[in-house]
């Protein structure tokens, strides 16, 4: 009995695409052979199992993604407090948090089963894979090279966004800019580990600041459990994602690290992210712009095709509306009459009366001039699953209306600007 393996999914990857699984056997003759799938989560507890008939070249072909489609989720809560995700640090110094949700580990075990009676053999070959919460095209292709993603070197880009960098840049023509103002809220993730699983080096996370003067401070943090995330040789596969608090609404938390926060840093204009140390991925600067305070802003934040999160402020006036749908039933007005009375009914009593009745939020959301860069990234927000906006002060759960996203050129300006249609994933008690 042996099983060999020709091809299986890669270690840590998106659970979005084909994980194929190909192996042959040197059984494949005996009396009622198949191949015995045996899928396990982290902890040892049998998934799913199945017999799967040899194919015409008397191989196993298994694809894990149709097992593991609905559960691996883009953490919303963090994994110390259980508070929103995106507003990291929740409780002293803890700014990064481990995703519980976001990556899981499975264990594939490869048999065999044949005989009169059948006899199974377990546990012949066993494959070790780590998912997140990502997807790819058919169009990027089978197996999809990541190392853009792999904190290992100066020249990647080491987070897990689908932001991208732009001619347009103000400050660095070679990293990523994102515009932000004290006000946004928002994490960075990346994938966490010291090479055993996949060439991750990175150990720290490094914070620069910058005024119009230029350099002001550096300050460096370990990722490890002294900040919320974990040892980047844990094995265990919440660890190999850490979210960590990024933006300066997160940044000038009392409850976060950082020393020289935005908040104390007179005329500061960006800010830089990266993994280190030394230097494990691009920069990723975090611009100072303040929205304009002639309309309150929406934060809209989104679960990207990495399996994060990522985020674009609406600066422009935000349109609402109310919808409501009842169902009702016709009721007979009158009242019949007493002892003393003949019948007789009120001008105010009401024929058609709803038994149940809902109602729903609806906004149109509209942006301040963008860059190429940022309409390519909305176009991420239309497909994604997870969407939410901070309004009024809470993150709330949002689903954007197929077909809504467009983007047109402002009359004055000539910019280019976009609008789109988005509803409260809430129903409205009436």
């Amino acid at each position: 009995m042996a099983i060999t393996i020709a091809e299986q999914p890669r270690a840590l990857t998106l659970k979005g695409q084909k994980l194929i699984i190909l192996a042959s056997s040197n059984m494949q003759a005996q009396t009622g052979f198949k191949y015995l799938i045996e899928v396990d989560d982290e902890l040892g507890n049998l998934i799913a199992k199945y017999y799967i008939p040899k194919n015409p070249q008397n191989r196993l072909v298994f694809d894990l993604s149709e097992v593991i489609r609905e559960d691996v989720k883009v953490d919303t809560t963090d994994a110390t407090d259980d508070e929103i995700i995106h507003q990291l640090p929740n409780s002293l110094n803890n700014f990064m948090s481990t995703a519980p949700e976001g990556c899981k580990k499975y264990v594939v075990n490869v048999g065999e089963v044949y005989g009169s009676p059948l006899v199974e053999y377990p546990n012949l070959a066993t494959i070790n894979v780590y998912l997140v919460d990502g997807y790819l095209q058919l169009r990027d292709g089978y197996r999809k090279n990541l190392t853009d993603y792999i904190a290992n070197s100066s020249s990647v880009i080491g987070f897990l966004t689908n932001r991208q960098i732009s001619d347009e840049n103000k400050y660095s023509k070679t990293n990523i800019e994102i515009n932000a103002s004290e006000d946004d809220f928002g994490t960075l993730a990346f994938w966490n580990d010291s090479g055993a699983i996949i060439s991750s080096s990175a150990t720290n996370i490094i914070y620069r600041i910058y005024n119009q003067s230029g350099f002001v401070a550096s300050e460096n943090f370990t990722i490890g459990t002294t900040y919320g995330g974990a040892n980047p040789a844990s094995t265990t596969a919440e660890d190999k994602l850490i979210y960590f608090g990024a933006f300066p609404a997160n940044v000038n938390q009392a409850d976060h690290p950082v020393v020289n926060k935005p908040s104390s840093v007179s005329g500061w204009t960006y800010y830089t992210w990266q993994l280190g140390s030394p230097g494990k991925s691009l920069q990723l600067f975090i611009v100072n712009t303040p929205h304009p305070c002639k309309h309150s802003p929406v934060q809209v934040a989104w679960k990207n095709t990495l399996g994060a999160w990522d985020y674009f402020r609406f600066d422009a006036r935000t349109q609402r509306r109310i919808t409501s749908q009842s169902k009702d039933y016709r009721k007979t007005i009158g009242n019949y009459g007493t002892a003393t009375t003949e019948f007789t009914f009120d001008t105010f009593d009401a024929q058609i009366v709803p038994y149940h009745k809902e109602a729903q939020l609806e906004y149109v959301l509209q942006s301040d001039w963008l860059k190429v860069v940022d309409t390519e990234l909305l176009t991420n927000m239309v497909k994604s699953k997870n969407v939410m906006m901070y309004i009024d002060g809470a993150w709330l759960p949002i689903v954007v209306d197929s077909g809504s996203l467009s983007f047109e050129k402002d009359t004055i300006s000539k910019r280019l600007v976009a609008s789109v249609n988005v509803k409260l994933a809430q129903k409205e008690v009436c």
